[in-house]
């Protein structure tokens, strides 16, 4: 089987920066902070490296200044070194002209499944014809695609006493494992977070609980009042 050479999926992050502030003084042109919403949206971490475009001018003319990988400092910047003269230079002669930015961020492999659960929800509103014909045109060996996940390192010790607690049992029904693993001939529960991880929660025996698959995925996809714990801190 032949391997596909691939390139990560990324979104495009944009945001213009105004070279002369409120006050009518020029901005300072070294470092530029990324605003918080792509931030959070991303949960960008300082010192990861990504492709940055940058231009300067107005909606009309804009002067190309860089378009290249710059790592992020402290505070969520983007350090333009050597490229801060150029944006100063043009920001002296037109005060009125704006720093326009596009960040290139590899896309996680849970926008990959909200993109792909958003597409399953569209192809339930067709109609049975409408589906069937779409099939019939479709592919079916399904093209691969790269995706970047960023995983916590989490505590083996938890899992472990989680597990021993459960005693073979889901935490959250009472019914039994729903078999036993051909690995370790160990019953099969699934370790779940209350508080999830990346919203906050901590990594410990408090605020963990061994579920069966069913009642994971409920946590995860259930209504509100199928849900038996909060998502976040």
């Amino acid at each position: 089987m032949k391997v596909q050479s691939l390139e990560p999926e990324t979104i495009i992050e944009t945001w213009p920066i105004p070279v002369t502030k409120k006050n009518g003084k020029l901005r300072s042109f070294g470092l530029w902070k990324i605003p918080s919403r792509i931030v959070n949206r991303h949960r960008l971490m300082d010192d990861e490296t990504f492709l940055v475009d940058v231009k300067v001018g107005n909606d009309a003319d804009k002067t190309s200044i860089a378009a290249e990988r710059f790592k992020l400092v402290s505070g969520h910047e983007i350090n333009l070194k050597g490229h801060a003269k150029v944006v100063e230079k043009l920001a002296q002669a037109d005060p009125s002209s704006t720093v326009y930015f596009s960040i290139s961020i590899p896309k996680s492999a849970k926008i990959i499944q909200s993109e792909f659960e958003a597409e399953v929800e569209q192809s339930l509103a067709l109609t049975p014809d409408e589906r069937r014909k779409r099939l019939d045109s479709a592919t079916k060996i399904p093209p691969q695609r790269q995706v970047v996940a960023i995983v916590f390192r989490r505590n083996a010790d938890v899992v472990a006493f989680v597990l021993d607690r459960a005693k073979g049992h889901c935490e959250l029904c009472g019914t039994s494992a729903p078999f036993v693993k051909a690995k370790d001939q160990q019953p099969y529960l699934e370790v779940h977070h209350k508080v999830t991880l990346a919203d906050g929660g901590e990594d410990t025996v408090q605020n963990a609980i061994a579920l069966c698959p069913n009642c994971h995925r409920k946590q995860h996809y259930g209504l509100p009042e199928q849900v038996a714990f909060r998502t976040t801190a």
